[in-house]
């Protein structure tokens, strides 16, 4: 299924099993995906533009995968996420009128608790309230605010200087347009060091 695209299209109990995705397109037209599964199967040059996935599992390890104007409900992820995106919307407006307006991405009761999300990414107000997560993840809310006490830690105490410009660069961009965000323990200590974790932890979940 190399350089496939997908149009229109339902899709209903279906299962791609080591199936080579590479440079593979889903959801043009809001394609949809009920009751499937994906195992070990996508990759980071696998695009999305606006499928609807519903009951679906990914399972195995993603990279780079960039679920660019997806709607989750009630799907599971089972393996490592690294450095994934999951937006509500496009990442850029004018794609609405290229490719049709997408469905909102509600991330309803999606199941991450077999899932380790490093360096995973979320933006567009993507609604993270009724997701499952494993053990050392944090739902934080209240993202903008909690990201500029991060920015005045670095600013009140020189020792966190660093280590606040440091979260600033791979947190603040984008910020102010997401309410919520899942912080995992291990991919903070990586981006701030371990001195910096637990006062940055307590600025993020009010634990001041």
């Amino acid at each position: 299924m190399r350089d496939f695209t997908d149009r229109a299209n339902l899709f209903r109990d279906c299962r791609f099993v080591r199936t080579n995705l590479n440079q593979a397109t889903f959801g043009f037209e809001g394609s949809q995906f009920i009751d499937c599964s994906f195992e070990r199967s996508l990759a980071t040059t696998t695009a999305f533009v606006r499928p609807l996935f519903v009951r679906c599992m990914f399972a195995g390890n993603l990279r780079d995968v960039d679920f660019e104007a997806s709607s989750f409900s009630e799907c599971k992820f089972v393996g490592r996420i690294e450095g994934g995106w999951f937006r509500n919307g496009y990442q850029h407006a004018s794609l609405n009128n290229e490719f049709g307006t997408p469905a909102t991405n509600p991330m309803k009761r999606v199941d991450f608790r077999e899932a380790i999300l490093w360096g995973v990414a979320f933006s567009g107000n993507v609604e993270l309230s009724s997701v499952s997560l494993p053990a050392e993840h944090f739902l934080v809310d209240e993202w903008p605010e909690r990201v500029k006490r991060v920015a005045e830690l670095g600013r009140n105490y020189p020792e966190l200087r660093s280590a606040s410009d440091r979260f600033l660069k791979v947190f603040g961009p984008g910020a102010t347009r997401q309410h919520q965000y899942i912080v995992y323990k291990d991919f903070l200590a990586h981006v701030i060091g371990e001195q910096a974790l637990q006062p940055v932890l307590a600025s993020l979940l009010d634990q001041n």
